[in-house]
């Protein structure tokens, strides 16, 4: 192992962990994230309890999560790779969220038969679903950052490994976490896969690159949650306010 390779661990965090532990946290993230999210909207169709189905999910999110890191080393682990954030760090969440925005914005332009998420018509039924579709966003967007970045510092280390350049590590990585967050969204949107690789794409290049960025899951995670915050905010004052359809 080189010299450069095993210096990554200070430039990615968890990139020197062993890899059967990053691969099996991953695979588990991956299948408990499908496992929890797909049948949702098949549930509530039929006739599952939407308040119910959200606490079960949130159970659900939270203890899966709490396996997939005590896979990948427990507490220490999780420091490693979500550190306290520097005040200086802050505005780079503001930042992200805002570049996911538009390269969403923009990338749907290009999208015929745009899908809406299925969370904003549970979110819609009344202000107590409002609140829980506000915690299970929580939760749900914490599983999505690990399932992009442990696919981002896995394939960073496959080829570090390889010996290949500390850049070509970063864009490699950061375009497989893309398209991996990309294709497990395409059930959400009633398999719109164009939706899923370009408008959910284009959202997740801006938080991959955040974490590229920061190699801070905590940045990543709270510009998700800022930036699904936003856009559900808007779809629900348009439909409640304005009587649009989303």
């Amino acid at each position: 192992m080189s010299q450069s390779y095993i210096n990554f661990q200070s430039v990615i965090p968890l990139s020197n962990l062993k890899r059967s532990k990053l691969l099996l946290s991953l695979l588990f993230v991956i299948l408990s994230y499908v496992a929890v999210s797909l049948p949702q909207e098949a549930l509530v169709k039929a006739g599952v309890n939407p308040f119910v189905l959200s606490i079960g999910q949130m159970i659900g999110f939270v203890g899966f999560a709490l396996v997939a890191l005590i896979i990948l080393g427990g507490r220490k682990a999780f420091r490693d790779l979500a550190p306290k954030p520097k005040a200086r760090q802050i505005p780079l969440i503001f930042f992200y969220a805002l570049l996911s925005m538009f390269l969403a914005i923009g990338l749907a332009q290009f999208v015929s038969n745009l899908q809406a998420n299925p969370i904003i018509d549970i979110a819609a039924a009344s202000p107590l679903f409002m609140v829980l579709t506000a915690l299970l966003l929580v939760f749900q967007l914490f599983f999505e950052e690990l399932v992009a970045v442990l696919s981002f510092v896995l394939v960073y280390q496959l080829l570090a490994q390889r010996g290949l350049s500390h850049k070509a590590c970063l864009l490699l990585a950061l375009i497989f976490s893309v398209l991996l967050a990309a294709a497990v969204h395409i059930p959400t949107y009633n398999f719109n896969v164009v939706q899923s690789l370009l408008v959910i794409g284009g959202a997740r290049l801006g938080l991959g690159i955040a974490y590229a960025h920061s190699k801070n899951f905590w940045i990543a995670y709270l510009a998700h949650l800022l930036y699904d915050g936003v856009l559900i905010a808007l779809a629900l004052i348009a439909i409640l306010g304005f009587g649009v359809s989303v």
